[in-house]
């Protein structure tokens, strides 16, 4: 396949990072910064919102109860953001022109528990 696959705490099944994708993982004290949770996310989403709009592209943060930037239905921006006692740790990945072959080896999870 050409992947590596790296075990860590982060959370979730499975998360992909390569070629083509923009990773940032800042470690912040948002009780330094001010910042609660939901309110980080939301600078991150409007962050990645800006960055595309500078190269033309029209992105929007997600519906309700969806994290991330999306253009029309797809997905290009995702957030994940660990937080413990206040300090972030994982961030965002933002795909600029990722290869997609690489989850035709990804079974979503709502697939497997249709599939067993």
């Amino acid at each position: 396949m050409g992947a590596e696959l790296h075990y860590t705490q982060r959370g979730g099944d499975i998360t992909f990072h390569g070629p083509h994708q923009a990773i940032l993982y800042p470690i912040i004290s948002l009780r330094d910064i001010g910042h609660g949770a939901r309110n980080y996310v939301e600078k991150l989403e409007s962050s990645m919102i800006e960055l595309a709009s500078l190269y033309g592209v029209k992105a929007r943060a997600g519906q309700a109860g969806e994290t991330g930037v999306w253009v029309g239905e797809r997905k290009i921006g995702a957030i994940g953001v660990p937080i413990s006692s206040g300090i972030t740790s994982h961030g965002l990945a933002f795909n600029i022109d990722p290869d997609l072959s690489y989850f035709k080896h990804v079974v979503p999870l709502q697939i497997k528990k249709l599939h067993p």
